[in-house]
């Protein structure tokens, strides 16, 4: 078997794993869509919205979710993430603990993970999930140096999810 042909292998069936996450999240997803246009945009769906004005009714509105979603947003917002750097196994000092904080909190402010994590965690409250990543980019365009940084994914419909794992996080 060819090169060729065992890539084309691997990318159906990448494609496969992909169908398949599609197929299955579909139904989570379009929820979660409806309850961020609910919450952000419109509680009228747009037959509903053609309803009434063919009926010209307004389209009203007693959306008391928002601000409770908004609140708790608020809250999480008031209680930054703070990272904690511990040794495994008991065995590394004090010295080699600071150096591994300090680099934490600097990919951390560099990236502004603030920012990063409370968008993410507006996402989870207004439509059940949210995501962020961890990636590289190089220092400045004539660097080959990579650094770590931190980045929100507006999208989080179109992330995969481990469809069984035990953590509620899904970490």
């Amino acid at each position: 078997m060819s090169n060729y042909a065992k890539e084309q292998g691997v990318v159906e069936e990448i494609n496969e794993a992909i169908n398949r996450w599609i197929e299955y999240a579909k139904d989570n997803v379009k929820r979660g869509q409806d309850d961020k246009r609910f919450l952000y945009v419109s509680q009228w769906d747009s037959q509903q919205s053609q309803e009434l004005n063919r009926l010209q009714k307004p389209e009203m509105s007693f959306n008391k979710t928002y601000d409770i979603i908004r609140k708790v947003i608020a809250e999480q917002r008031n209680h930054k993430t703070q990272f904690k750097v511990s040794s495994l196994l008991g065995k590394s000092d004090e010295e080699t603990l600071n150096v591994f904080k300090g680099a934490i909190t600097k990919i951390a402010r560099d990236s502004n993970s603030s920012s990063v994590f409370d968008r993410a965690y507006d996402d989870a409250a207004s439509m059940g999930f949210g995501a962020w990543r961890v990636y590289t980019d190089y220092e400045h365009e004539k660097s080959f140096n990579q650094l770590p940084k931190l980045a929100w994914i507006p999208d989080p419909e179109k992330c995969f999810w481990d469809t069984v794992c035990s953590d509620p996080t899904v970490s």
